[in-house]
């Protein structure tokens, strides 16, 4: 199971939360006050989303504290068992080990590319020869 969030600004990436279906169970419980949950129900996916806002947040926030300018997208929650991306981009992944099981930080991110500029004639529309 996994939490996506994609960065945009100065910078360009996506955050991704990766774990367990038990872990998952037990971050929903203690998120929210002991709630049982059996399954990963519309409540308890949506509490593991709101746990990548929280993160991925506070990344952004530390960032753009520090000059920065980053946004973030609304989270996704990918469920399956062998899922892969297509994106070849280098990643920073972190092993923590919580309290509540084992949860994967995938971080990957880059310096956003200049835009490129397209030659313009002197009324602002483009030039095409």
């Amino acid at each position: 199971m996994a939490v996506i969030l994609g960065l945009t600004g100065d910078h360009e990436g996506r955050i991704l939360f990766e774990f367990g279906h038990a872990t998952a169970l037990k971050i929903a419980v203690a998120m929210n006050f002991g709630e049982p949950f059996e399954e990963l129900d519309s409540m308890a996916r949506a509490t593991l989303s709101e746990l990548g806002n929280l993160i991925a947040g506070r990344f952004v926030s530390l960032h753009n504290d520090a000059g920065g300018e980053l946004h973030i997208s609304p989270p996704i929650l990918m469920c399956g068992i062998g899922m892969r991306s297509s994106d070849q981009s280098a990643v920073h992944r972190i092993g923590v080990e919580t309290p509540c099981g084992q949860v994967y930080v995938n971080l990957s991110i880059r310096q956003r590319r200049a835009p490129i500029s397209l030659p313009r004639h002197k009324n602002g529309t483009l030039a095409t020869h």
